[in-house]
């Protein structure tokens, strides 16, 4: 399997986790201003974008950062291996972009290494619209 599609492979596993929550509508793949969310999901009114890569984290992060202006929230998921890496945290930090780990494959769990701290402009129709767009996905 290539790299992209392990990518999709361990976003459906998270997605369905999520999915089994009580109060939480998720979806994959959820597109925005010619943008794609990898996986958008909302718990209590609060929208959270999250970005998977197996390695190239910096993009991630550089991704999941230009969705500040339309979620609350927003996380890269790496492998745990590569998350609690120093350079990857301070990074994250640097950023404003929490940071998830996980096993790649089977997925058994995943956890919050660096939470995300709330977005500070997020841009009111833009959350509308992807509210939208979450209700829409199946």
């Amino acid at each position: 399997m290539k790299q992209y599609g392990l990518e999709n492979h361990w976003r459906d596993l998270v997605l369905e986790k999520l999915k089994k929550r009580p109060g939480i509508k998720a979806a994959k793949e959820v597109a925005v201003f010619g943008r794609q969310i990898d996986l958008l999901y909302s718990c209590r009114g609060q929208l959270t974008a999250v970005e998977f890569k197996i390695e190239k984290w910096r993009d991630a992060m550089v991704q999941a950062r230009k969705h500040h202006l339309i979620a609350d929230r927003t996380y890269v998921c790496l492998p745990s291996k590569l998350a609690i890496d120093d350079k990857v945290i301070s990074h994250a930090i640097s950023m404003g972009v929490g940071v998830m780990a996980s096993d790649k494959i089977p997925i058994s769990s995943y956890r919050i290494v660096v939470r995300a701290p709330k977005s500070r402009f997020v841009w009111a129709p833009g959350k509308k619209m992807l509210r939208k767009a979450l209700l829409l996905k199946k």
